[in-house]
């Protein structure tokens, strides 16, 4: 199903599977872009999106493959847990139409979602940097709710003017994973 035209980009969703032709390009994308720590491996985050009320989804272009999302959803909150783009497709407008589709796929909910805290001494500031204002341009804003787990210190971005941080606490506390226990802090930003 077509979710997201602009431009000549046409994006379509398709759950991923046992079955998902593609698991291979999924999970290299995902080794990519992700580092380990964040990412568990793809049978972990396919066991989470079945027993924990999270979608898996392959978004195509047309017939060409872009990247996946994974999404949380807990109450009326969307957790937007993964997002990845295909290497050569990334600043091409891809990802703001794959936030754009997030709207027409889960209307009525709160969509929020988690990024390294901005620090300027860190290897990867400007990443860091460039990340935040990715979100912030595609309507997401800045909330001063933090959550530390896996020993990174995140950022939650909200794209309503509200965030209810007991439905991120409920999300991520249901999120399946192993030896997972979040702490949350606010911070001045």
């Amino acid at each position: 199903m077509a979710y997201q035209k602009r431009d000549k980009i046409e994006l379509s969703v398709i759950p991923i599977t046992e079955e998902f032709q593609n698991l291979d390009k999924v999970d290299s994308l995902a080794k990519e872009a992700f580092p380990p720590i964040e990412y568990p491996g793809l049978q972990k985050v396919m066991e989470m999106s079945k027993l924990y009320n999270a979608d898996l989804l392959s978004i195509y272009d047309k017939a060409d493959f872009v990247g996946f999302i994974t999404v949380l959803k807990y109450k009326n909150l969307a957790y937007l847990y993964f997002l990845a783009v295909q290497k050569e497709l990334r600043s091409k407008g891809y990802g703001s139409a794959i936030l754009n589709m997030l709207k027409d796929i889960y209307p009525g909910y709160t969509q929020v979602v988690d990024l390294e805290k901005q620090d300027k001494l860190a290897d990867n500031a400007e990443q860091r940097k460039k990340r935040l204002s990715f979100y912030m341009r595609n309507g997401y804003k800045r909330t001063g709710f933090f959550a530390k787990y896996c020993g990174m210190d995140l950022e939650i971005l909200c794209a309503s003017e509200h965030l209810d941080p007991e439905l991120v606490k409920g999300a991520l506390e249901n999120a399946g994973l192993d030896d997972f226990y979040p702490e949350y802090y606010y911070q001045q930003i």
